[in-house]
């Protein structure tokens, strides 16, 4: 026997369907961002017991010569789970969110968890390479633009004249990055550890790099489908975003500013989310093509 709609079966039956979803939602996020709320920041953990926050972070965070000499094998992925302050956690989960909401219809949760992990794995362990021969970012030469704000994060001419949203950015947001930056840089002093990498931004960065190809190409097919609406408008402003954060990135490893910030593993991790996009998409663009080709000389036999 059917259930009338609007019978209280039906609408019971339609409730539990809404919960199957948002719950099998929320399973499908948390591998991402449940583990990052494990630890409090480390600013946090300092003021409760300063022991047990260096125990943390020396056991947790990445250390390159730990690393390489296999006594921390587990630290490219742990350093991913601890931030220093809740401004640092916060302003990497959003950014993750956002960029996973916009993909996971595109190459699902699998995909993202490969970018996501891997891009954090690959980007600390290619620029701490023990000879760096794979570094693909690192400063070369001498700085060549000049200091901006209390904390010393710059930008070069070059960006600053020619990019468009560079100038909203250095004079809205660059500020608060400063302040931020040198809270967390206040934080790791006084933690007293030699090089420690901790933060999930590498990861969020090749979700970045990811969302950047995955918006171009949304973008290209708008314009050649002549189907542009207000969504194409709202990733252009959010391509121009993204490409102001990596142009402040790349003025930052180029002005040799390497302490405080992972410029360098957040480039890294851009490249190789936005590598493993394009291979997947490819791949799926290829599969639909043969299955329409073949399914084309079925038809006509």
């Amino acid at each position: 026997q059917l259930s009338r709609v609007g019978s209280p079966e039906a609408d019971m039956s339609r409730r539990a369907s809404i919960q199957d979803y948002f719950f099998w939602q929320a399973a499908q996020y948390a591998p991402i961002f449940l583990p990052q709320f494990l630890f409090p920041p480390i600013e946090e953990l300092i003021e409760r017991n300063p022991i047990y926050a260096h125990q943390i972070t020396w056991t947790l965070g990445f250390q390159p010569k730990e690393f390489w000499s296999l006594e921390k094998w587990w630290t490219p992925v742990t350093h991913m789970l601890l931030h220093v302050t809740w401004e640092h956690l916060f302003s990497n989960v959003t950014t993750e969110l956002i960029q996973v909401t916009n993909l996971k219809d595109q190459i699902g949760f699998p995909g993202l968890y490969v970018i996501f992990f891997g891009g954090g794995i690959y980007a600390t362990l290619v620029d701490h390479f023990p000879d760096g021969k794979f570094r693909l970012f690192s400063w070369r030469g001498e700085p060549y633009s000049s200091s901006y704000a209390d904390w010393g994060l710059s930008l070069p001419k070059t960006f600053t004249d020619n990019l468009p949203g560079i100038p909203i950015i250095t004079e809205n947001v660059l500020p608060f990055v400063n302040r931020m930056m040198t809270g967390i840089q206040s934080v790791l002093d006084r933690l007293k550890l030699p090089q420690v990498v901790i933060g999930s931004s590498t990861g969020g960065f090749a979700l970045l790099g990811a969302g950047a190809l995955h918006d171009l190409e949304m973008i290209f097919l708008d314009v050649l489908g002549n189907t542009c609406s207000t969504g194409t408008f709202l990733r252009l402003i959010w391509l121009n975003n993204i490409s102001a954060q990596v142009a402040i990135n790349y003025s930052a490893v180029a002005a040799g500013q390497l302490q405080g910030v992972f410029y360098s593993g957040h480039l890294n991790g851009f490249v190789f989310g936005a590598g493993i996009y394009a291979i997947v998409r490819a791949g799926q663009y290829a599969r639909a093509t043969y299955k329409d080709f073949f399914e084309g000389v079925a038809d006509e036999a």
